[in-house]
């Protein structure tokens, strides 16, 4: 558990992750179609494949936050 488990530190952490997801779609929307089959520099990965995985990622993080907000709603501690 972090160590740092204020409503300010929270906060932090959920601006953080907006600020990542519009980093990475304004990356996004600059590749073109071509790009999306070029390799990642340095890596045999595929970018589009690279970008699905990091999608299914978001989503599987977004149902374990949802599941720990419901369990919170459910025992009558407000989530944040």
């Amino acid at each position: 558990m972090p160590a740092d488990v204020t409503e300010k530190s929270w906060k932090k952490t959920k601006k953080e992750m907006d600020d990542s997801v519009k980093n990475l779609i304004l990356a996004i929307q600059k590749l073109s179609p071509a790009d999306l089959k070029k390799n990642i520099p340095g890596r045999k990965d595929l970018i589009r494949y690279v970008l699905d995985g990091v999608s299914w990622h978001t989503i599987y993080h977004s149902g374990q936050i949802s599941m720990i907000k419901s369990a919170l709603k459910r025992s009558n501690i407000s989530p944040k």
